[in-house]
């Protein structure tokens, strides 16, 4: 569910964003819909994860096994999904699933909880029939939404939820909670091709990747610099398409934070468009498009 194999409760750059949402539970003020956005590998997930916890006094089985997209944690907790291999959030899963789920009474405080990962992937109609509960929520309920770029999300959705923004952690923050974890290894390098995630370095470690990780940056930067063949980086890319496809977009927004540091509004503007090109190629990759050549048109004016 929602990909985490291991969780995390001790994330020390989430305290303030905690604390800010236990003053809103003792205050009863928290939003019927919240939005978490933020680089992967941040702690959206067990952030999400924490609040449905904090709010139904209980541990989530984050073991569940999914059917078509959607799990049942607990009773009163559901969360929504793309299907295994695929990015899209189809409508049945809101309209047939969600809905109804958010409409039955609780089965202990009074509380149902919905979380919704991602949320860029819910298709034009998902995002329609979610639309109308956010309009009309039902009492007690909370749906969760999980982003990477909210201006990814439908305006319509959007402006309905309360965004919360979870930056990483400071270099040295994360450096330390990476080697209290894993005090044999140095996650340095990997940091910096996660954006200094440290949940998205860890993963790059554990899951044996780190080094076709640091080979394909390699190839990046001398496709950057004139001396490397977009078609030999895409030839590599290919290998893993997925992982591959995280990095440049982690390549491009990193350099579209220094152009528009430097007031370069064009370069910004040209490598925004290359993020949306690689989201639309995420989609036709896990449908089966041979991978090599689309890397390959990715890479071939980058």
């Amino acid at each position: 569910m929602l990909n985490i194999k291991e969780r995390h409760s001790n994330l020390p750059w989430l305290k303030v964003a905690k604390a800010r949402l236990r003053e809103q539970i003792a205050a009863d003020q928290l939003t019927h819909a919240l939005m978490l956005y933020g680089l992967a590998g941040t702690g959206r997930r067990e952030l999400a994860l924490w609040l449905a916890e904090q709010l139904l006094q209980t541990r989530l089985d984050v073991t569940a096994v999914p059917e078509e997209g959607v799990t049942r944690l607990r009773p009163d907790v559901l969360a929504v999904e793309p299907p295994d291999g695929k990015f899209v959030i189809r409508v049945d899963a809101i309209r047939d699933t969600l809905t109804p789920f958010l409409s039955l009474t609780s089965h202990g405080t009074g509380q149902r909880v919905a979380i919704i990962y991602p949320a860029e992937g819910l298709a034009k109609s998902a995002a329609n029939a979610l639309l109308k509960t956010l309009e009309e929520p039902a009492p007690g309920c909370l749906i969760i939404l999980i982003a990477l770029q909210p201006g990814r999300v439908p305006a319509t959705v959007r402006s309905r939820c309360q965004l919360l923004h979870l930056a990483p952690p400071s270099h040295a923050t994360a450096v330390d909670w990476l080697a209290e974890h894993n005090p044999d290894k140095d996650f340095a390098g990997l940091l910096k091709l996660r954006g200094n995630a440290p949940l998205a370095a860890l993963e790059l470690e554990s899951s044996g990747a780190a080094t076709f990780a640091n080979q394909l940056m390699q190839q990046v930067l001398g496709l950057e610099r004139g001396q490397t063949e977009a078609v030999s980086v895409a030839t590599l890319a290919a290998k893993q398409p997925e992982l591959a496809l995280d990095l440049l977009e982690w390549r491009l927004a990193e350099q579209a934070r220094t152009s528009l540091t430097a007031g370069e509004h064009v370069a910004s503007r040209r490598r925004f468009r290359k993020m949306d090109q690689i989201r639309e190629l995420r989609r036709v990759i896990n449908g089966g498009i041979k991978a090599e050549l689309s890397l390959a048109g990715l890479l071939l004016d980058w």
